[in-house]
């Protein structure tokens, strides 16, 4: 059989078969449950925002919406727009500190127990979406969640970059976020809410409002 085949289809066809194996072990090195694929790209999405609402609730906050949009299985646009309630001025005073961090040193005791409360709660927040994500598809570190989303991974290093520039801990602050998080996802219960959550907002395809949301999250953490 193999004497009738032309050396130069032969070749072609042992090459093809060498880029398959190499193709199958680069796909095996990603940080993938026993190598299989990650989740479609849009499914990831959903559940990395349902992450955030989950996070904004876990944080005491709520959310006044939240987006995936996506249009012959392509992810076109991923969002969650939060409700900070009371808390609204402070956050936004805030996100003023973050770019000049020398401006904590000036705080009173009290000032500077609010903002720093105000950072263990947006970390949580911000960290919730990467862990639901990395919790989805079994990707051994959360780095490697971060460094495909650069904006979470961007707000993340500014909130640690102020408390290191006031020599405050800021891996324990996240550490804390993070175990807090990941506590409450591990529930049966809790996660099943966020697969939900995010199985909607994939099916829905449109901004969803936070009474929609709500009906997942809130008997969670009240």
């Amino acid at each position: 059989f193999l004497y009738n085949i032309k050396p130069t289809k032969l070749m072609f066809l042992f090459f093809k078969k060498l880029f398959r194996i190499f193709s199958d072990n680069h796909k095996v090195m990603q940080p993938t449950a026993l190598g299989r694929k990650y989740y479609p790209l849009v499914k990831t999405a959903a559940v990395h925002e349902a992450g955030h609402a989950f996070g904004a609730y876990l944080a005491n906050w709520k959310v006044k919406t939240v987006c995936v949009l996506h249009a012959n299985e392509k992810l076109e646009t991923a969002s969650t727009e939060y409700n900070y309630g009371q808390d609204t001025q402070l956050v936004y005073k805030i996100e003023t500190y973050l770019s000049n961090p020398q401006i904590f040193e000036t705080l009173d005791g009290k000032e500077q127990s609010q903002v720093l409360e105000i950072l263990d709660r947006r970390l949580i927040l911000v960290h919730a979406g990467p862990i639901a994500e990395q919790k989805l598809n079994n990707i051994p570190t959360l780095i490697d969640v971060l460094h495909k989303d650069s904006l979470d991974l961007k707000r993340i290093e500014f909130i640690e970059n102020f408390l290191n520039e006031n020599n405050l801990d800021a891996y324990e602050v996240s550490r804390r976020a993070i175990h807090t998080i990941k506590k409450h996802f591990s529930v049966p219960e809790t996660w099943e809410k966020v697969l939900a959550l995010g199985e909607m907002l994939e099916t829905e395809n449109k901004k969803i409002d936070s009474t929609k949301v709500e009906s997942f999250c809130l008997d969670q953490f009240v």
